[in-house]
């Protein structure tokens, strides 16, 4: 593991914490901060009007790639780790977020100008590996495995 290479570092700490710990210690809090969902697939949630209308607790953008529709929402903790601190802490929300502002328009569709569909593209790659991890250390896993 290289240090200094960012994309290896996040890889490695999300997987230690989305599947290993969450799975021991059978606290589902971090998991669920780091949902991301795609817009149709039966595994995703449905999100009320109210939250989807408000983009303080909603971000929804289009890979340019596969034109999926991916969401988050802020996730309230109440199994704060520390006696103070956010209330809400939302990994796929603030990571989907900055993947919006960084490469597309308001609305989440139209690129900025001067990115490129490749770029966009390459930007939700470390979502679907997230998601991967994600589904295995979730609630429906077997006890054992």
């Amino acid at each position: 593991i290289d240090p200094d290479e960012q994309y290896t570092a996040k890889l490695m700490i999300g997987f230690l914490a989305a599947v290993y710990f969450s799975n021991d210690t059978d606290n589902q809090s971090l998991n669920e901060s780091m949902k991301i969902s795609v817009r149709g697939l039966s595994e995703s949630p449905d999100v009320p009007d109210s939250i989807r209308k408000d983009p303080a607790r909603y971000v929804e953008v289009v890979d340019p790639g596969s034109n999926r529709i991916y969401y988050a929402t802020k996730v309230e903790n109440q199994n704060l780790t520390f006696n103070a601190g956010p209330k809400q802490f939302s990994i796929g929300f603030e990571i989907l977020k900055d993947i919006k502002n960084r490469y597309f328009e308001s609305d989440g569709i139209t690129l900025k100008f001067g990115v490129s569909k490749a770029d966009a593209t390459r930007a939700f790659h470390y979502i679907k590996v997230m998601m991967g991890w994600l589904r295995v250390g979730e609630y429906n896993r077997p006890r054992g495995l």
